[in-house]
């Protein structure tokens, strides 16, 4: 099999994985997910967002967001209409981009195809990876863009032309795509410019870091205005008091190697922590690289401390990537790893396992060996697949539906609701969601004038009116109550009663 035909189905392997039953699974649509996506319509629609201009930060349940992926939104929305798939296809879609800008960067740094190729693979079929692609979060642009601009930038210290301010253009475009960017791609280029600043000369680098500086301007008048800062913020004030300067400076130091622990890495992943009962981020029993990745990390160390003349700058750069993959989550107060804010490490760690793997069948001579040797890899890598596709599809489900998880139930309401609207003067949705007003929106973007969200307490004896209520937020008996629908979960649980009074 041809190389290019190899690269090519890796490439069909990685869009499958990702678009798979995209509408779907995840189960449930998540508000942030909604509120992307009515944003990108109201660009379409009105070419503002909430009333305001379109901007680098849009405005998103009283604060602001980076707005490149709700420019990015805005194709499939206009191609497909508001839909939950339309949504979630552009983060599957520069997933799978993602692929095809870390062959290119991994044959610029190493100059070895086999390690590119084998780079790509694991990164197509990476759960971490994978489980962000099919979301319709901001998350997995932030790791293409950073690989694209990291790919031009090496591109340009070799040849010292024009791709080194492309470089910085897209490194500096991260920025925009989520959060966590602001901290990692800064920290990353100041760390990486002693090394680099001889290669290229003083000019071009003044060149390039003035490109970069241009691109940072709206991140300052954020900073400024605030748009910047209010998510930070917000987490400040979620985690509480603040803390002294010992106590950040422990609690930052223990979660930075949390962040490499081999419980988060290859046991656990971003679930299950006594603080933090979010199911959204991972799934149950696995971490976010596979087990037998551990040997192959091991060996990539070695390879690179074998080749650290031939592959200087590139060591260097991959060095830099493992040092401040973790610094995303370290301004949050709690004492969980979280695989969302340091998605930019899903990369070095498959970098660095292909590194291993190559350097593993080179030290296999006999080529007998190295048969045996790599058809016991691929059972290996395809057994774990299998597992991993099975959990994520059948059992993931089941147990990421709920108020931690997905939130699913809105879309199932929302439609009875419309179907509904004109028998009823009230029509009433539980408001036991995250920013639950934003599915009225995604789901009735024409408008649902008589829909509201309320309980038991929006009761008016005068009026006509359908409630959509958790069973546990029902206190009437239920010879009071007639029953028009019942929503489970996909565990057969009871999620939703839609009901009238008698």
């Amino acid at each position: 099999m041809s190389k290019k035909l190899f690269l090519g189905l890796i490439i069909l392997l990685g869009l499958l994985l990702r678009t798979w039953h995209l509408s779907d699974n995840p189960l449930g649509f998540f508000a942030d997910e909604a509120d992307i996506g009515f944003s990108a319509y109201q660009l379409l629609t009105t070419g503002k967002v909430s009333g305001k201009n379109p901007s680098f930060y849009l405005p998103s349940f009283g604060i602001f967001r980076p707005s490149f992926s709700v420019f990015a939104a805005t194709l499939p929305i206009a191609v497909f209409g508001l839909t939950e798939q339309a949504t979630r296809l552009m983060p599957a879609l520069f997933g799978t981009i993602n692929l095809i800008f870390l062959y290119f960067l991994i044959k610029e740094a190493f100059n070895d195809q086999l390690t590119a190729l084998f780079s790509v693979f694991l990164l197509a079929i990476s759960p971490w990876h994978v489980h962000f692609s099919r979301s319709g979060f901001e998350y997995v642009y932030f790791p293409t863009l950073f690989t694209l601009g990291l790919y031009f930038l090496i591109k340009g210290v070799r040849l010292k032309n024009w791709f080194l301010p492309v470089g910085f253009i897209f490194l500096g475009l991260t920025f925009y795509t989520y959060h966590p960017a602001v901290i990692q791609t800064n920290l990353f280029l100041i760390l990486l410019f002693p090394f680099i600043i001889k290669k290229i000369g003083i000019k071009n680098f003044i060149w390039g870091l003035a490109f970069f500086l241009v691109m940072a301007i709206p991140l300052g008048v954020g900073v400024k205005n605030g748009r910047a800062t209010g998510r930070f913020q917000q987490l400040f004030a979620i985690g509480g008091e603040r803390e002294t300067l010992i106590q950040a400076t422990t609690r930052s130091t223990t979660l930075y190697f949390k962040q490499f622990s081999p419980r988060f890495l290859f046991k656990q992943g971003d679930i299950d922590y006594p603080s933090w009962g979010v199911t959204r981020h991972a799934v149950r029993g696995r971490g976010e690289l596979y087990w037998w990745q551990i040997p192959l990390l091991i060996l990539g160390i070695l390879s690179l401390i074998k080749n650290r003349r031939k592959q200087n700058l590139a060591g260097i750069i991959l060095s830099i990537w493992f040092f401040i993959y973790p610094f995303g989550n370290l301004f949050n107060i709690d004492s969980t790893p979280h695989a969302n804010r340091t998605i930019i490490g899903v990369i070095p760690f498959q970098i660095l396992s292909a590194l291993g793997l190559v350097y593993l069948i080179k030290l296999i001579k006999n080529s007998l060996f190295q048969k045996i040797l790599i058809s016991v890899v691929v059972v290996v890598i395809l057994t774990s697949l299998r597992n991993y596709l099975q959990e994520y599809f059948y059992k993931y489900p089941t147990y990421s539906s709920g108020y931690w998880g997905w939130q699913s139930g809105p879309r199932e309401i929302i439609r009875f609701f419309k179907e509904n609207q004109d028998k009823y003067d009230d029509l009433i949705m539980t408001g036991s969601f995250n920013g639950a007003d934003i599915f009225f929106k995604f789901y009735a973007p024409n408008g649902c004038d008589n829909c509201r969200l309320g309980d038991l307490n929006s009761i008016e004896s005068n009026r006509h009116q359908l409630f959509a209520l958790k069973p546990e937020e029902i206190s009437l008996p239920k010879q009071n109550i007639i029953i028009k629908k019942e929503i489970f979960y996909p565990n057969k649980e009871t999620a939703f009663l839609i009901f009238e009074l008698k």
